[in-house]
């Protein structure tokens, strides 16, 4: 008898050998109680679910009411029987407005939804919709997606830069910035030669590889002018 009809057996006691009929029968009053265990699970799921929604609509009001006051956010903070580093995930989740509306469509971990203020809104309901972010989402595969979407901006970057390099290298004059003048870990931009959405989608990239050891060069037309 393998492990499955053995623990089918235990289900019927003072019985050596089931018979088809009892076989059934067992088969269906174990299906019967993990159906109830799940329904009252997801029952308690939603219960937590709705403790979380109140508690984050309580997080809100108490910190936007006590934003202005560095001493008294503080205290709030000091007091509240949730550790510094929770009730500061907290606050970065409900001062997302995109995250707050979609809460019934997400996880429900604090650190999985925090992870989550990090993608930008448009992004973030780019992937709901295609049903890569979902309630059963892991913190490491929303990690795993922060990092094709950090990689897919990284490529995007390169293509805009390389195709205005490549405006700058058929043009002539004093303009024209040659990169041996550089070391090879020093970015150049030029922010004239980008629209102002674009150059808000890669700043934060730019912030990131400064944190590497990136030296960044901002080239727009007066600094060009003044290096001349």
């Amino acid at each position: 008898m393998n492990g499955n009809n053995w623990s089918l057996y235990r289900l019927i006691p003072h019985t050596e050998k089931l018979s088809a009929t009892e076989m059934e029968k067992a088969m269906k009053y174990s299906t019967t109680a993990v159906k109830q265990h799940v329904k009252e699970t997801n029952r308690a799921l939603g219960g937590f679910r709705k403790c979380n929604g109140q508690l984050f609509k309580s997080v809100e009001k108490a910190y936007f009411a006590l934003k202005d006051s560095k001493a008294e956010l503080k205290e709030y903070k000091k007091n509240v029987d949730c550790d510094r580093s929770s009730i500061n995930k907290i606050i970065a989740i409900v001062c997302n407005d995109t995250i707050m509306k979609l809460l019934d469509l997400l996880p429900t971990s604090w650190g999985s939804l925090y992870s989550l203020t990090k993608i930008d809104d448009d992004e973030l309901i780019d992937l709901i919709g295609k049903g890569k972010l979902h309630k059963k989402i892991t913190l490491d595969e929303i990690r795993e997606l922060r990092e094709g979407l950090e990689v897919k901006s990284t490529d995007e970057s390169d293509s805009t830069v390389s195709d205005k390099t490549s405006e700058d290298d058929s043009s002539t004059g004093d303009d024209k910035v040659s990169e041996e003048y550089y070391p090879v870990n020093t970015l150049i931009v030029d922010r004239s030669k980008f629209t102002k959405i674009q150059y808000k989608r890669i700043r934060n990239l730019l912030v990131q590889l400064q944190k590497e050891g990136f030296e960044i060069r901002y080239l727009d037309k007066v600094e060009m002018s003044d290096a001349a």
